[in-house]
């Protein structure tokens, strides 16, 4: 079963700095969330960057049926040819980063289990 994109939402969060920071927080088709928070450039950026995310970029992967666990190039490619749609206003680096962890971790969930690493990583395995 594929796991498609299914909400794309941005937020303003605080990194441990204390300095304003974008959060994508992603759910998929198979129920999981999903969440990056990337460091903005200056504060004036916050709402520059929620909207792009929430209203430009959201919108857009809504209607594909890229699926994370595989498509990731297809979804970062497909992100920055967006920005460069002359009708659509140019996205910043931290947005694009932004849903591209937010995508990343999606596809990683379920790929690895904790039982696959060395034991000296484990101090307790259960299957």
């Amino acid at each position: 079963m594929p796991a498609n994109i299914k909400s794309l939402k941005a937020s303003r969060r605080l990194d441990a700095t204390g300095s304003p920071a974008l959060q994508v927080k992603l759910t998929t088709s198979t129920g999981g969330t999903y969440t990056s928070l990337v460091p903005l450039a200056s504060p004036e950026h916050v709402h520059h960057g929620i909207y792009n995310t929430s209203d430009i970029i959201a919108p857009r992967l809504l209607g594909t049926r890229f699926d994370v666990r595989t498509d990731q190039s297809k979804i970062d490619t497909f992100v920055a040819e967006s920005s460069s749609e002359k009708k659509i206003v140019t996205l910043g680096k931290e947005e694009r980063l932004a849903v591209s962890v937010a995508v990343a971790r999606a596809g990683a969930d379920g790929l690895v289990s904790v039982c696959s690493f060395p034991s000296f990583f484990i101090y307790s395995c259960e299957s």
